[in-house]
C-alpha cells in the first residue's frame, strides 16, 4: 500500500469536497456488501456480487486525513477506473479527491458537525447534513442501457419496475420521497453496470446508481440506502461482541473491509438482520472453485443469520427515519367529551381522535388508561367498559408516525358503579310451620358484574337487624319459634353499595305438616324464544315443558290435583294452566320486547296446607 502526499490544495478548494471528507469520516457500521455465496465457476459474471466491477481487483491505497476534531485516521480504499471504493460497492468519490483532502490536512468548515454528531445509529451521517438528500427529496433518472437480453426481454422495462418497488419499500416507512428529476441541483441515475454499487450520501451536481440485471429488489434497496448515507453494519466499533471475524478466511486483498472503524461512535442497538450487513462468507478465498475454506464472519453467539438480502428490517428503518426525521403528527380527541361517564360493564367507550401527519405517512393510534393500561389500538376504537376499573381514568392517545415521531393528548373520564338490584322471589305465602324448612330465593340484578350479577357470598338474609342466618341467592332455613318473621335479603357489590327487599309471614305450631314442592323444569329462570304467532289471537307464543313434584311428611308424593301451576300473566292468558306433576303449556306474549311469566306451581295436601315454587321464564319474541 502507498501513501499519498500532495502539496496543499488551496483552501477555495476544500469547500468542494466538504461532503466527501465528511462521508469518510463518518465510515462506520451497516452491512457488508461483499460477494453473494461462491459462485459454482471461478470465474466471475455480471452481478455476481455487491461490487463496483465483479472480478477485478484495483489497487489498495491509505491516505491519512484529519477528522473535525483535529485527529487523524488512516483510510484505505480500492481503486478501480479512478475511483476510490470501500467495501467492494461504495463509491467514496475519485482518487484525485482522496489525494486532495490527504494533502490539506482537512478539517470540515462545518465546525459544528464534529464526528461525534457525524456518526450514528447504524453508521449513518445523521449529523453531516450535507450528505442529506434536501427535504428527503431524491430526484432520479433512468439511463435506460440495460436493453434486451437474447430472450427478447425488455431488460430496460424490468429493471424500471423492480427500481421503483424498492423506492416504494422506502417510502412506505419513511419520509424519504423519489420524485423524477426535472430541474433540481442533484440526483441520482440508475444505470446499467457488470455489478451493484452507488455513492455515499448526496454528491452535488449528480451521482450514479449502478445496478446489473442480476441486482435483485432487496440489493437495490442496499444501493439507494449507500446514496441515502447509510454505511455497513459489520464495522461498528463495537462489533467485536457481536461477531467475531476469521481473519485467516478472507481475501487479503479485501481485509481492510473487516476492519473496524476506531473513530466511528456507535448509536442504537447491533442489527444482526439489517440488510447492510455482510453475510457469513463475504470475500472469502476459496479452496476450489465455489468452495469457501470457511466462513469469514461467525456470530456470537453462532448460528444467527446474517447478510439478509429480503427487505428492510426494523433497525434499518429507524436508521433512515434518524437520518431522515419529519415532523411529529398532530393529534385532538375528538371523542370522549372530558368528563364522561360510563357505566361499567353496561356503556362502551367510544374514542375517536384527529391525527394529521405533516408528511402524510401512516399513523398508529394507541390508547392508553392512567388506570388499566392499553385499551387498544385504532380510531375510531370502541373499549369494552367491562374491563376497565372503577373511578378516574386519564386516557391518553397517543399517535406514532412511520418514523417514531410520536404526539399525545388526553381526556379525563370517569367509570362508575351501578348499585345491585335484589328482589325476593320466595318464600310466597303467609304462614310456614314451626320445624319447617323454608326455601329463600332472590333475584339479584348487579349490572357492573360478569354476568349481571353477585357471588352467593355477597347476598345475605337476615330477621331485623340480627347477624345474618344464611348466605346465597337460594337458601334453606327452618324457625324453632312461632312468631311473625320480617326476613331482610341485602346484596352488597364490591364498592360496598347495596340493595334490600324483604319479606313478611308467621310461623305456627302445626299438628300436620305442609308439603316441600320442587319445579325441575325448568330448572331456574329461563329465557326462551318465541315459536310462532297466534294470529287469530295477535301473540307469540311459545310451547315449553313444565315439570315438578311435592313430597308430604303424612301423605307421600302428590299427584293429580293437588298439584296446580299457574302463570302471573292474567291479562294475556288463563291464569291456571293444568295440573299434575308434568304438562306442556302455551306462554304468550304480546310486546316486541317479551314477556315475563312467574310460573307458580301450587300443592295442596291432605290437611289443607298449601305451599308453592316459582320460577320465572321470559319469553322473547321479534324484538
Amino acid at each position: 500500500m502507498t501513501s499519498h502526499r500532495r502539496s496543499r490544495t488551496p483552501r477555495r478548494r476544500l469547500a468542494a469536497v466538504a461532503a466527501l471528507a465528511a462521508a469518510l469520516i463518518a465510515a462506520i457500521v451497516l452491512v457488508g456488501c461483499g460477494r453473494e455465496p461462491p459462485p459454482a465457476a471461478a470465474t466471475f459474471q455480471a452481478g455476481d456480487g455487491l461490487q463496483y466491477r465483479p472480478g477485478v481487483t484495483g489497487e489498495m491505497r491509505t491516505v491519512t486525513l484529519t477528522d473535525p476534531l483535529g485527529e487523524p485516521f488512516d483510510l484505505t480504499f480500492e481503486v478501480i477506473d479512478g475511483l476510490a471504493i470501500i467495501d467492494g460497492d461504495i463509491i467514496l468519490g475519485t482518487v484525485a479527491e482522496m489525494e486532495e483532502l490527504a494533502d490539506a490536512g482537512f478539517v470540515a468548515p462545518q465546525s459544528n458537525a464534529a464526528v461525534p454528531h457525524c456518526i450514528g445509529y447504524k453508521g449513518v451521517v445523521y449529523g453531516c447534513k450535507w450528505l442529506r438528500w434536501t427535504d428527503a427529496v431524491v430526484p432520479y433518472t433512468f439511463k435506460d442501457d440495460w436493453g434486451t437480453s437474447t430472450a427478447g426481454t425488455d431488460q430496460n422495462a424490468m429493471m424500471r419496475a423492480r427500481i421503483l418497488a424498492a423506492m416504494q419499500q422506502i417510502e412506505g416507512v419513511s419520509l424519504v420521497r423519489f420524485v423524477p428529476h426535472t430541474s433540481q441541483p442533484s440526483k441520482v441515475v440508475f444505470r446499467s453496470s457488470d455489478g451493484c454499487s452507488s455513492w455515499l450520501g448526496m454528491k452535488p451536481g449528480g451521482q450514479p446508481i449502478n445496478l446489473s440485471v442480476a441486482c435483485g429488489e432487496a440489493t437495490v434497496v442496499h444501493e439507494i440506502l449507500h446514496a441515502l448515507g447509510f454505511l455497513h453494519e459489520q464495522a461498528r466499533h463495537d462489533r467485536d461482541g457481536f461477531v467475531a471475524i476469521q481473519w485467516d478466511n478472507i481475501q487479503s486483498k479485501y481485509k481492510s473491509q473487516f476492519e473496524r472503524k476506531s473513530y466511528a461512535v456507535d448509536v442504537g442497538p447491533y442489527d444482526y438482520g439489517s440488510i447492510m450487513h455482510y453475510h457469513a462468507f463475504a470475500w472469502c478465498k476459496e479452496s476450489a472453485p465455489g468452495t469457501c475454506v470457511g466462513p469469514t464472519i461467525v456470530t456470537i453467539p453462532p448460528g444467527v443469520p446474517i447478510g439478509q438480502r429480503n427487505a428492510l428490517s426494523a433497525g434499518d428503518v429507524a436508521a433512515i427515519n434518524l437520518l431522515y426525521p419529519g415532523e411529529p403528527p398532530t393529534i385532538t380527541i375528538t371523542d370522549p367529551s372530558p368528563g364522561s361517564s360510563y357505566s361499567r360493564r353496561v356503556t362502551n367507550v367510544f374514542l375517536s381522535a384527529d391525527v394529521v401527519d405533516p408528511e402524510g405517512l401512516p399513523v398508529t393510534i394507541t390508547w392508553v388508561s392512567d388506570v388499566s393500561g392499553v385499551l387498544g389500538t385504532g380510531s375510531p376504537l370502541t373499549v369494552f367498559t367491562g374491563g376497565m376499573a372503577y373511578g378516574q381514568h386519564i386516557v391518553t392517545a397517543r399517535a406514532v408516525d412511520a418514523q417514531g415521531n410520536e404526539a399525545t393528548d388526553t381526556v379525563a373520564i370517569e367509570i362508575v358503579n351501578d348499585p345491585p338490584v335484589v328482589e325476593v322471589l320466595e318464600p310466597r305465602g303467609a304462614g310456614f310451620c314451626v320445624g319447617e324448612s323454608i326455601r329463600f330465593r332472590a333475584s339479584v340484578l348487579d349490572v357492573n358484574e360478569p354476568g349481571a350479577t353477585l357471588p352467593d357470598s355477597r347476598v345475605s338474609w337476615r330477621v331485623g337487624a340480627t347477624t345474618p342466618f344464611a348466605f346465597g341467592k337460594v337458601v334453606d332455613h327452618a324457625f324453632d319459634m312461632a312468631d311473625s318473621y320480617h326476613v331482610i335479603v341485602r346484596a352488597v357489590d364490591e364498592l360496598a353499595e347495596f340493595d334490600e327487599d324483604s319479606v313478611v309471614f308467621n310461623v305456627y305450631p302445626c299438628s300436620d305438616l305442609p308439603p316441600t314442592v320442587t319445579i325441575t323444569t325448568p330448572a331456574g329462570d329461563a329465557t326462551r324464544f318465541f315459536d310462532g304467532f297466534d294470529a287469530e289471537r295477535g301473540l307469540w307464543y311459545a310451547d315449553m315443558r313444565l315439570a315438578g313434584h311435592a313430597d308430604d311428611p303424612e301423605d307421600g308424593a302428590l299427584t293429580g290435583g293437588s298439584l296446580v301451576w299457574f302463570t302471573s300473566q292474567k291479562r294475556l292468558q288463563a291464569t291456571q294452566l293444568g295440573t299434575g306433576s308434568s304438562l306442556i303449556v302455551r306462554l304468550y306474549a304480546d310486546v316486541d320486547t317479551g314477556v315475563e311469566h312467574v310460573i307458580t306451581l301450587q300443592a295442596t295436601d291432605s290437611a289443607g296446607n298449601v305451599r308453592v315454587a316459582t320460577v320465572r321464564v321470559f319469553i322473547y319474541t321479534i324484538g
